[in-house]
This record gives C-alpha cells, sequence and structure tokens, in this order.
C-alpha cells in the first residue's frame, strides 16, 4: 500500500496544482491589485486546492512511514534503522507539508496570499513549515534510494529516488512534492 500511494498522490497533487486557479493564483505578470481581487473572488475555491493539496501531502508522508515500516520488518541491523529513520522522516514531512497548505488556506490573509504567490513576501513560518517538508521527505527518498541500491530490487530505481529526492535544491519539483 505505501509504495503504490507515492504516485497516486503525485498524480492527486499534479491535478490539483494543473487547475486553471491555482496556475491563475501563480502567475506572476497580473498587477497586485488584479492579483489581490483573483483571490477575494476565488478565495473558497483556492481553500479547497490547497487543502486538497495538503491532505496529498499527508498522504505521501504516511506511504512513506508505511514503506519504511514493511522495509524495517524484512531487513535487519543497520538497514533496519535507516528504514525506521526513512519511514518517520517521510511522515513528519507529511504531516509538515499538510500544516504548511493549511496554514495558507486558512489563516493567511488575501494581501500575503498574493505576496507569497508573486514570490515578495518575506521568509514566514508557513515556508519554514515547507521546507521542513521538502527536507523530510529528500531524506526519505535518499535513505530508500539507497537501501534499494543495496538491496534486492533494481539498482536504477535506487539511483532514481536519490535524484529525485534532490531534485528540490536545483529548482524543480517532482509531482509528488
Amino acid at each position: 500500500i505505501g509504495l503504490t500511494a507515492v504516485p497516486l498522490a503525485g498524480v492527486a497533487v499534479l491535478a490539483l496544482i494543473l487547475n486553471p486557479l491555482f496556475i491563475g493564483y501563480f502567475d506572476e505578470s497580473t498587477p497586485y491589485a488584479d492579483a489581490v481581487e483573483f483571490v477575494r473572488d476565488n478565495r473558497a475555491a483556492l481553500r479547497w486546492l490547497f487543502t486538497g493539496i495538503g491532505l496529498m501531502d499527508l498522504l505521501l508522508g504516511a506511504s512513506l512511514w508505511l514503506w519504511g515500516n514493511r522495509v524495517r520488518q524484512t531487513v535487519s541491523g543497520g538497514q533496519a534503522t535507516a528504514a525506521t529513520v526513512a519511514a518517520w522522516a517521510g511522515l513528519s514531512g507529511g504531516v509538515a507539508g499538510l500544516a504548511s497548505r493549511l496554514s495558507i488556506a486558512w489563516l493567511q490573509s488575501v494581501e500575503d496570499l498574493v505576496l507569497g504567490a508573486t514570490g515578495e513576501a518575506s521568509f514566514d513560518v508557513l515556508e519554514g513549515l515547507f521546507q521542513i517538508a521538502l527536507i523530510s521527505w529528500t531524506v526519505a527518498f535518499v535513505i530508500f534510494g539507497i537501501l534499494i541500491i543495496r538491496g534486492l530490487m533494481p539498482t536504477w530505481l535506487g539511483f532514481v529516488l536519490i535524484v529525485c529526492g534532490l531534485f528540490p535544491y536545483i529548482g524543480f519539483l517532482p509531482a509528488w512534492y
């Protein structure tokens, strides 16, 4: 279940972020006043889009936790410890991602939402929560990648997980993020 839900969460997030409202929200070419009006007019829909993305963040985290616990049961020693760390890192990333998305959806003012979308907002707690999520997921993916390389699964899959875990630091977010 854990490994299967990772791509399902990614597909669901992809569908949510390709929603025209979400794309319109992140349009940096829109003048500030128009962007504020757009967010006010679409506030309820944007709230539910962010909430849905947050729930998919949690699904990703729970999936990684389930996967790590399953791996822990099939290996021993240091690999079992690494699988446990990966499981908890994945889950903590999911919880932090959910908290970040829910805070954006339900607690931020319209003006803060617009400034956040245009990249003009200063670093805040919400950004910090999402950074914790990214770091946690990176740790989980890198550890799982190493475990795969050292285990019985195809080595290339381990390298793919490691590279995908590091993508956020080169400016690219895979769909499951």
